[in-house]
């Protein structure tokens, strides 16, 4: 992804992440044969029942400047005003 990347194909809507919790949202994992350990972060996003009521194809990640970080492509989900949808991203490093 370029520095230019902004927006996804087909945005409908865009929310805040909920706020981390460190001693929730943080953990330390160990590889299987337990020589490496690494971070993992949990990072939550809702659409509320008013929101991205639509099709939805696409996510993302976006930093405070509005760049895309992160997109994944899924089969259609059909939000509707009947359910919140929580999108979760774990990334290790």
């Amino acid at each position: 992804m370029a520095a230019t990347d902004t927006k996804l194909g087909a945005e409908v809507a865009r929310v805040a992440i909920k706020p981390l919790q460190l001693d929730r949202n943080l953990l330390e994992i160990s590889t299987e044969d337990g020589k490496d350990k690494r971070k993992k972060v949990i990072i939550h996003a809702e659409l509320g029942f008013a929101q991205g009521n639509e099709t939805l194809t696409e996510a993302a990640l976006f930093n405070q400047n509005g760049i895309l970080y992160n997109r994944i492509v899924f089969a259609p989900v059909q939000k509707t005003q009947d359910f919140v949808l929580t999108l979760i991203w774990e990334i290790t490093f």
